[in-house]
């Protein structure tokens, strides 16, 4: 049951049954008690009479409508296992062994004979399960974003993980990590729209991604154990549709296209940014700074974030800027100079080197102009062009070397970035200029 909130005199009924099969008529009560919100537990005991014969009543106050439901609950499951054949088993449990093996048959699917499963093998199997510590889905997400504001990451980045999550935390928020299954993940991920209309593949894999992240951090704090994480294999979870490694980069007849006609748009005005995007390295955001989302409050790189004129000239992205909240450089060097002179040419236009005014729709019109559609992850096209075509033209360079360059590990540069393409194609990329 979704926790409920608290309206003054609101009743909620909750009819039990005890080990005798008697009728138990537990309510719920909100009450203020001294200015402070209670819920209030209230029940008749059959079993206990007062002074006129009659049922005790009885009452036990809760700060929240989770605790006092989950004591009804309890209650009920105790009296469950009192009626149920486990009490008339012989054991040699200690009294928290018990307590474990039976809570672990009163969850059994099936009511198995207890004949046939010693309790001390149920018990073993249920305690093996348990996670080190328990937590809610909701406080595991509300931890993970705490998180992730305190280590100072991209607010498009705090956001992008609410919004892939939001529906998963509004059905599920309440119940206990470890208690997580494929079934109520498999109702979020393939829920339709409010429209009416079914999500599309790529609606899929945002939810399944959002949920995936968040359970394994759920794993790395210890509230779920690694085999019972919904996102493991065996209980069909690896079903759900997941990223595909996306290795797509410009053909040399597009990046050419695409530099012909960032030059002759407005005079130049997205030169700098298309040459920054096909021959830095560099991420968008790392050259845009969010200008594509929100102009009035981005960073973008400035021609003071550049030295063309030095002996090594390279590319300085701040703290703010990278993804990895530390400073890096983008180099210059023999097998990018086409950039030096891409940059030369777009400085003396006089505009700055990324002009925030109307970015969305300038950017839009290059990309149409050149003929190119560039559509979710196509847009980090140019950026994983540069590490295609860089590794073809460059064998010398390690993957260690080739990954600081990119600002990702070694794993993800091969997983994403690396595409087998014929000898002699990085030279070509790299000598497009202005003239192609």
């Amino acid at each position: 049951m979704n926790s409920q909130k608290w309206v003054k005199g609101k009743k909620f009924p909750f009819p039990t049954k005890n080990r005798h099969g008697d009728i138990i008529k537990f309510t719920i009560d909100c009450q203020n008690d001294k200015g402070n919100k209670r819920f209030v537990v209230r029940w008749s005991d059959p079993t206990e009479k007062d002074a006129r014969g009659k049922s005790k009543q009885k009452s036990k106050t809760c700060e929240t409508f989770d605790k006092a439901h989950n004591w009804i609950k309890d209650f009920e499951l105790k009296e469950d296992i009192v009626n149920s054949e486990a009490k008339s088993r012989v054991t040699f449990l200690t009294e928290s062994q018990l307590r474990d093996a039976e809570m672990a048959y009163s969850c059994l699917p099936i009511k198995i004979k207890v004949k046939d499963h010693p309790l001390k093998e149920i018990a073993e199997q249920f305690v093996a399960n348990l996670p080190n510590k328990e937590a809610k889905i909701e406080d595991v997400f509300n931890e993970w974003i705490q998180e992730a504001e305190r280590s100072q990451k991209r607010k498009s980045s705090i956001e992008s993980r609410k919004d892939r999550t939001r529906e998963f935390i509004a059905k599920c928020g309440h119940i206990y990590a470890h208690k997580i299954t494929y079934k109520e993940v498999e109702k979020i991920v393939y829920a339709k729209l409010k429209n009416g209309n079914d999500p599309s593949n790529q609606t899929i894999i945002n939810r399944h991604s959002g949920v995936r992240s968040l359970m394994n951090r759920a794993i790395e704090k210890g509230y779920v154990k690694k085999d019972g994480n919904p996102c493991e294999t065996y209980n069909g979870f690896s079903d759900l549709p997941s990223t595909a490694p996306s290795k797509t980069f410009l053909m040399i007849t597009e990046a050419e296209s695409l530099i012909k006609h960032a030059k002759e748009y407005k005079n130049g005005i997205m030169l700098s940014y298309f040459s920054l995007a096909c021959f830095s390295g560099l991420r968008p955001f790392e050259i845009h700074g969010g200008a594509f989302r929100s102009p009035n409050d981005c960073d973008p790189l400035k021609w003071e974030d550049i030295d063309l004129e030095a002996e090594f000239p390279e590319i300085r992205v701040s703290e703010d800027q990278a993804k990895t909240r530390t400073s890096r450089w983008a180099p210059i060097k023999s097998y990018n100079l086409n950039l030096k002179k891409l940059l030369l040419s777009a400085k003396k236009l006089g505009h700055e080197l990324i002009t925030v005014k109307n970015f969305k729709e300038n950017w839009r019109s290059v990309v149409k102009l050149s003929g190119l559609s560039f559509n979710g992850s196509d847009a980090d096209k140019c950026r994983r062009s540069f590490a295609t075509y860089l590794w073809n033209k460059e064998r010398s360079i390690a993957d260690i070397e080739l990954s600081k360059l990119m600002g990702n590990s070694p794993y993800v540069l091969n997983k994403h970035y690396k595409s087998i393409i014929k000898a002699g194609e990085g030279d070509k990329y790299f000598g497009i200029g202005i003239n192609d």
